[in-house]
């Protein structure tokens, strides 16, 4: 089932990620454990922080308020495109096979 979310100039993936869950687990990702999962995985992706930069990227990491799953010790994630995609990330987990799982390309 196609959404439209993907097309049209300048379109990019977008992953979603729960922001209440996000704060409720803290930091737990990254290289160093230190990161949230939202700034791992711009990290991961290579996504600037200058907006310029960020602009032009490929992926979009979106932190919306809430996605109404609410794991305990994880995190919400899904792709935009393919909502039937959701993941629930538990701190520490690979970010390479995240993405491959969401089925996201950078």
């Amino acid at each position: 089932m196609e959404t439209g979310l993907s097309r049209g100039r300048g379109a990019r993936q977008k992953i979603l990620v729960c922001a209440t869950c996000q704060q409720r687990l803290g930091t737990g990702f990254g290289r160093n454990g230190r990161q949230t999962l939202a700034r791992a995985l711009r990290a991961h992706l290579g996504i600037s922080r200058w907006w310029r930069r960020r602009a032009t990227a490929k992926v979009e990491v979106v932190e919306v308020k809430c996605l109404a799953a609410c794991p305990r010790g994880a995190v919400t994630v899904a792709n935009a495109a393919r909502l039937d995609r959701w993941r629930m990330v538990p701190r520490g987990a690979d970010l390479a096979a995240l993405l491959d799982q969401l089925d996201i390309t950078a």
